[in-house]
């Protein structure tokens, strides 16, 4: 565990791993229990994610630790911790875009570089693992069917995964960005819907009075956990899989549950 080289990324799917490790930290830092058993369950959890060396991972979730905490929070703690979020976030949507801080801090992580990199080098953080020259093999693909996509799981032919495995160097069966495999799939005004939704989610059991807050707190922060994640995987389109299939069971749980409560307080 301690050499820098040792994954398990060659031969396992760790996100199946860390998808479970990240929501379950989340939900730890705000179900009820003692201070000494939330500390060590999410030590435990975090240790886990360092170990599979999900890297992106660990920030994702740590941001969204502190933001479920920061929004049933009432103190100065909660600005604070809105504060750290968007420093997490604004590093996280860097990354997709440029990693222009991520080569701010470049100089200060030279001791960690092996681990960061899991033995690669650099040009491992600079190309994000092979994926920032996946990700420009496939945007001048993007305005070929725009605006509704190629259709459900319909871009990865045979033909394209061998045009982008000699484009990339290695073979990529999907977008490892969920936001890009949702345009390629469904296009702009599917991404469009899909946002939608989780927006429509966040403001509903935001401004429920049916909802307890805490409950209503780690529904957002998985979602934002949700996002973060699609970063860097493709995961929105594993609809009846962890921690897609959670998240809508959850919300749809929540809203019929207020729905009902509100029902019965206004029958009342």
């Amino acid at each position: 565990i301690l050499r820098p080289e040792w994954t398990l990324k060659g031969d396992t799917n760790v996100g199946y791993f860390a998808y479970h490790a990240g929501f379950a930290a989340v939900a730890a830092s705000v179900v009820s229990m003692s201070r000494k058993k939330r500390i060590l369950l999410v030590s435990v959890l975090l240790t886990f994610l360092v170990m599979l060396k999900g890297r992106s991972m660990i920030v994702a979730t740590v941001a969204c630790m502190v933001l479920v905490r920061s929004l049933y929070s009432d103190s100065l703690k909660r600005y604070a911790g809105f504060a750290f979020f968007g420093l997490c976030a604004g590093f996280l949507i860097d990354l997709p875009l440029g990693g222009h801080l991520m080569h701010l801090f470049n100089g200060a992580m030279q001791g960690w570089l092996p681990y960061l990199t899991i033995g690669a080098g650099s040009d491992n953080l600079a190309e994000l693992s092979g994926r920032r020259p996946l990700w420009a093999a496939l945007v001048p693909l993007l305005p070929d069917a725009a605006w509704v996509g190629h259709g459900f799981g319909a871009f990865w032919t045979s033909v394209r995964l061998n045009h982008i495995y000699a484009a990339v160097g290695w073979p990529a069966v999907d977008a490892h960005n969920g936001f890009i495999d949702e345009i390629l799939a469904t296009g702009i005004i599917g991404l469009v819907l899909l946002m939608a939704v989780w927006f429509f989610v966040i403001a509903f059991v935001r401004s429920s009075r049916f909802i307890e807050r805490r409950a209503s707190a780690l529904l957002v922060a998985w979602i934002v956990l949700l996002l973060c994640f699609n970063l860097m995987d493709s995961i929105f389109e594993l609809a009846g899989q962890f921690p897609t299939f959670l998240i809508m069971t959850v919300a749809l749980a929540s809203i019929t549950l207020a729905d009902r409560t509100s029902s019965e307080s206004t029958y009342v």
